[in-house]
């Protein structure tokens, strides 16, 4: 048999088969693919839900630890101010409207809850023709606001009444107490042998201590 080196045709019927055959194929593995995209998708979701869940949890744990340790900054900054201007009491009379206002060194009015005393703690202030580091200190416990304010005001020997400028101020105050020690026990009211201040007072559901040694201002 000579061989004429032609390759023998296939009917088109087989033709058309392994084309059906190829897209069936072709079509199994499109398939295939897009539900193993799905799953990788839904797996990613889920990584990232579980994230940021942790993240959120974390952020509310943040918040709610601040928002407690708060009332701690604020209590500790308040009493650094008021225990630097305690620590720097000095004697000195005072008067309002020509009127002397302290006797001692501190004045507490137990009804408002107001100690007053005069301190050297501060920057010196020009006053008239001189300098002068003396300034009215005040601490008042306003009972029906629940605030506790430190206040001062620069004026000594005040023709009208005074115009106090806050220093410091705490809010939700819903207890204060003040005793004064004289050497040999606590008592309600200064005198002239104070030797150290006890400050109480409740904030938050939480109690706060403050105590502070005076100065010897005897003669």
């Amino acid at each position: 048999m000579i061989n004429t080196g032609h390759i023998p045709l296939r009917p088109a019927s087989v033709i058309r088969g392994q084309r059906l055959q190829y897209k069936g194929a072709r079509r199994r593995c499109q398939q295939g693919f897009t539900l193993l995209e799905v799953v990788i998708a839904i797996a990613l979701t889920a990584l990232i839900g579980i994230a940021v869940a942790a993240l959120v949890s974390q952020l509310v744990d943040s918040r709610d630890q601040l928002a407690r340790s708060q009332p701690h900054v604020s209590d500790s900054r308040f009493m650094r101010l008021l225990s630097r201007r305690l620590a720097g009491l000095t004697p000195r009379a005072l008067h309002i409207q020509g009127q002397a206002q302290l006797n001692q060194a501190l004045d507490y009015e137990p009804s408002p809850h107001r100690l007053s005393w005069v301190s050297a703690d501060d920057w010196p202030l020009p006053v008239g023709d001189h300098y002068t580091r003396l300034r009215r200190q005040q601490l008042h416990w306003q009972a029906r606001q629940q605030r506790l304010v430190l206040s001062s005001n620069g004026l000594l020997d005040a023709i009208n009444p005074l115009q106090w400028q806050t220093v410091a101020q705490l809010e939700h105050v819903t207890q204060f107490d003040i005793a004064f020690y004289d050497g040999a026990r606590w008592r309600p009211t200064p005198s002239a042998t104070t030797q150290g201040v006890r400050l109480n007072w409740r904030r938050a559901g939480q109690d706060q201590v403050m105590l502070v040694r005076l100065p010897d201002t005897a003669p």
